[in-house]
């Protein structure tokens, strides 16, 4: 027990450790052996495994670098990419009133023409009607003339402040035009990389949690592959371990060897043996067991011919044996016959 405990780092279960040592190496490495079924377990553990794994891995695109969606700063980028779109704005916004200026500053312009036509018309009417008020009105002729020599100041008065008017509205058109001129001058930024890495982030990081259960499993996996291949090991060990016995035993049977468990004479069965051969093993297993009385029984010496049948008698005496021989004849009366 102590020699299989060195040899496997363990007692091997499901084993009747009573029997003969090459029998106990035959069941720790048999096919319904403890270590062949926990094996076999293990592998089809690792199948299913390998399977769930090859599931998972044709959703997730190649080389996938984990790491890097995981990480990757999605929210900063989103900031990025509005911060981009509103300047962008600006700058559309600004190209937009610097293209309106000109017309802005011409409707200006003839609003300005329009009042200051509107009143030297009204003032030339005025001017009209009150002098030929003079005419009519002698008595108002002093009131007349009072408003009438201050008819020009008024005219230039509001002139003056139509044109005021203008010049206020022309400055602050120039000052919204210093404004746009700002960013109208700018290029506007290309958004469509931003946002092609962003929707390719997206994409990727939905791949996280399956290539992380990928990774689990990839784990488990190796582990049971360890397991399994440790398996293997112990049972090729029970296999390799008999020829190390024989090669260092001193077998008392000729041409006797074992392979994977299983005896076999000059490198065949005993299953392919002859009747004769068999028989003839049958006698140098016999003389090897220790403590025998010297007498063997072989029964159905009818199969053997003649000469097998003497060769075999001639073995027994020449092993010091006694040979008690039955065989199946034709007579109806028991014959014993000494040789």
């Amino acid at each position: 027990m102590n020699w299989i405990q060195e040899q496997f780092g363990e007692i091997p279960k499901g084993v009747d450790y009573s029997r003969h040592i090459l029998e106990v190496l035959s069941d720790i490495q048999a096919d319904n052996g403890v270590y062949f079924q926990s094996r076999q377990t293990l592998n089809r553990d690792i199948r299913n495994k390998q399977a769930f794994i090859a599931d998972i891995a044709k959703d997730i695109p190649p080389n996938y670098d984990a790491a890097r969606w995981e990480s990757y700063p999605t929210r900063d980028k989103y900031r990025e990419l509005e911060c981009i779109r509103e300047s962008n704005s600006r700058i559309e916004r600004a190209r937009s009133f610097r293209e309106s200026f000109d017309g802005k500053k011409r409707g200006l312009e003839a609003n300005r023409d329009m009042e200051i036509a509107a009143i030297r018309q009204e003032i030339s009417r005025e001017r009209e009607n009150l002098s030929n008020d003079i005419v009519r009105l002698q008595a108002q002729i002093d009131a007349v003339r009072d408003r009438l020599s201050r008819l020009d100041d008024r005219k230039k008065e509001r002139e003056e402040l139509e044109n005021a008017r203008y010049q206020e509205a022309v400055a602050r058109l120039e000052r919204d035009m210093g404004a746009a001129d700002q960013y109208a001058g700018q290029e506007a930024q290309d958004t469509a990389a931003l946002s092609n890495e962003l929707d390719e982030a997206e994409r990727m990081r939905s791949h996280l949690n399956e290539y992380r259960r990928m990774q689990a499993m990839q784990a488990e996996l190796e582990e049971l592959a360890a397991q399994s291949q440790a398996l293997t090991e112990k049972i090729q060990l029970a296999r390799e371990l008999p020829a190390a016995i024989l090669a260092q035993a001193s077998i008392p049977v000729e041409g006797l060897t074992v392979k994977d468990g299983v005896p076999l004479i000059h490198g065949l069965p005993i299953s392919n043996l002859s009747d004769g051969e068999l028989l003839e093993l049958c006698v140098d297993i016999t003389v090897s067991k220790p403590g025998q009385l010297g007498i063997i029984l072989v029964d159905g010496a009818e199969r053997l011919d003649s000469a097998s049948r003497e060769r075999l008698y001639a073995k027994c005496r020449a092993k010091g044996l006694q040979l008690i021989a039955t065989r199946v004849t034709d007579s109806a009366e028991m014959e014993v016959v000494e040789l």
